[in-house]
């Protein structure tokens, strides 16, 4: 959680939530001496960063003003959703996250763009859908699995729009049985959503 952040920390990450030019750069500059550090206290202070880093990448992906795939009418009473809205960047950020890699020495992140067979789509949607973990599937919003699935497909549609077509397919045959009996939820998860990823 950013609240757990150091005070300065804090503090700056309300500040690049504002677009304060300098707490950006700041956040650059201390993500840059980290590593230098150990691996220990590398990733320690990575953990703390991370949320701030993933929302300067969210708002970014925001203010692009991104197009995103239409719902299919099984799903449509998400569309005003805002749990949903807000999860659509959040997926685009992953697709793109899913296209780096680090480089053979492991110092520096390198773009790997990559194809996603259907069936490793559909594994993909139905992890995150059906998330295997029963604590982490109650406590994440359906709706903002299903918002962060159509982000992350329809930046899959840049590149494959007839398979990122059939995952909004698939993603309707999984997700329009919970709707039977459950309610779609309006509160925001509070970490990280990738299950079954890597």
């Amino acid at each position: 959680m950013v609240e757990s952040l150091p005070a300065p920390l804090l503090a700056l990450s309300r500040l690049v939530d504002e677009g304060n030019k300098e707490a950006i750069q700041a956040i650059e500059n201390i993500a840059r001496d980290i590593l230098d550090q150990d691996d220990q206290q590398f990733y320690r202070v990575c953990e703390k960063l991370a949320p701030v880093l993933l929302r300067m990448e969210v708002k970014k992906i925001v203010e692009s003003q991104s197009r995103y795939l239409s719902l299919p009418p099984q799903l449509s009473q998400f569309e005003r959703d805002p749990v949903f809205l807000a999860a659509r960047p959040v997926g685009r950020f992953w697709y793109r996250f899913d296209m780096h890699t680090l480089d053979d020495e492991g110092l520096a992140v390198v773009r790997a763009p990559r194809r996603f067979s259907r069936h490793a789509i559909f594994q993909y949607l139905d992890s995150t859908v059906r998330i295997p973990d029963v604590e982490l599937h109650l406590e994440v919003p359906l709706s903002y699995r299903v918002g962060e699935l159509v982000g992350w497909l329809s930046a899959l549609a840049t590149s494959q729009r007839d398979d990122a077509q059939a995952g909004i397919v698939m993603l309707s045959a999984l997700v329009a049985p919970l709707l039977v009996s459950a309610p779609v939820q309006s509160t925001a998860p509070a970490g990280r959503l990738r299950a079954g990823r890597k």
